[in-house]
């Protein structure tokens, strides 16, 4: 064991660099967030509102609104008095991926589907949850690295972790309100 991981950090320090991720899946409450015409998606159109409670809460949604708009929901559980509908998504995978001498290892396994469920008391949205991909990771380098979209230069040794609102983006469309 000692000489394999002897053998991944002489490695990581000849290419200059070495990055572990971690994937998985991540469950977020979302209770004041417009919902989108779009099947499975907020309107963003005013960004993610997410679950600031000051933030005033959205008008009604109704189950007739969301089956009209959405069409019928990919799973159906009724628990007590509450009703869920689940719209799928994209894959979900859980696992680590990392990069040495610029060889990309991953080990990841699918684990479900990214997914929208939304709760009802009667007719009426109660809440609604995703289920999305949450990754973070770090990494070191001893040579500097431009990263891109205007984030600078990556050297030295950094963790990072992923925003909410990042990760939520793919359950994003605008200006398409179903509750206006």
């Amino acid at each position: 064991m000692r000489i394999a991981v002897g053998i991944i950090v002489l490695a990581s320090a000849i290419s200059g660099c070495a990055i572990l991720v971690t994937e998985g899946p991540a469950v977020q409450s979302v209770d004041k967030q417009y919902l989108s015409l779009r099947r499975a998606t907020f309107d963003c159109s005013g960004g993610l509102r997410n679950v600031s409670t000051a933030a005033p809460a959205p008008r009604p949604v109704y189950k007739q609104q969301i089956g009209q708009a959405w069409g019928e929901p990919d799973e159906i559980k009724v628990v007590e008095n509450t009703e869920q509908w689940f719209y799928k998504k994209d894959q979900l995978w859980s696992g680590v991926w990392g990069v040495l001498v610029v060889i990309p290892i991953p080990f990841l396994v699918p684990t479900g589907r990214e997914q929208m469920a939304i709760a009802f008391v009667g007719d009426q949205v109660s809440s609604v949850n995703v289920h999305y991909q949450h990754g973070s990771g770090g990494g070191c380098s001893l040579i500097p690295i431009p990263v891109p979209a205007g984030h600078g230069v990556f050297f030295g040794c950094q963790t990072a972790e992923a925003s909410v609102e990042a990760e939520l983006t793919p359950f994003c469309a605008y200006g398409e309100r179903l509750n206006k």
